[in-house]
């Protein structure tokens, strides 16, 4: 619960905490929408009342190590025949393309290197450029609801 930052609405995840394996100085601030929020507030009020968000049934005390099992569910639930964590990934960065998000607001958004020469020049992000990304990150929720056949919270 201490990366996430419900009052601004972001998940705020340690460098050392990054799969890219970069080294990083600075935090990563991923926007969340308000369907994301929602869900994580039901979390906090759910019976489980877990230090973690996503808390382990397995080993007690610990977070999620594996999403394996939740993926499974997900696939069983949708019809699905296969689906990784990957074509989540590739799904959230296809749903970018079809809003014209930009390259460096998509790299922002699943933590890649700015495209460009340019972007060595780039530092911190700004306050301007966290909203601009949480608007970006609602419309992408709100598209991909709305091929889910959902309304947005």
């Amino acid at each position: 619960w201490e990366e996430l930052d419900e009052r601004h609405g972001f998940a705020v995840l340690e460098p050392d905490r990054m799969k890219s394996g970069r080294t990083r100085r600075q935090r990563w601030h991923k926007p969340l929408g308000r369907e994301a929020l929602a869900i994580t507030q039901s979390l906090r009020e759910s019976s489980l009342r877990s230090e973690w968000v996503f808390p382990s049934y397995v080993k007690q005390g610990s977070p999620i190590s594996d999403p394996k099992k939740a993926l499974y569910a997900v696939r069983d639930r949708s019809g699905l025949a296969t689906i990784t964590i990957h074509d989540l990934r590739r799904t959230y960065i296809t749903a970018m393309e079809s809003l014209e998000v930009t390259g460096h607001q998509q790299a922002a958004l699943v933590d890649h290197s700015p495209p460009g020469i340019t972007s060595k020049y780039a530092g911190r992000i700004s306050e301007d450029m966290l909203a601009t990304l949480a608007g970006t990150q609602q419309r992408i929720e709100d598209h991909l609801l709305n091929l889910a056949g959902k309304e947005s919270a």
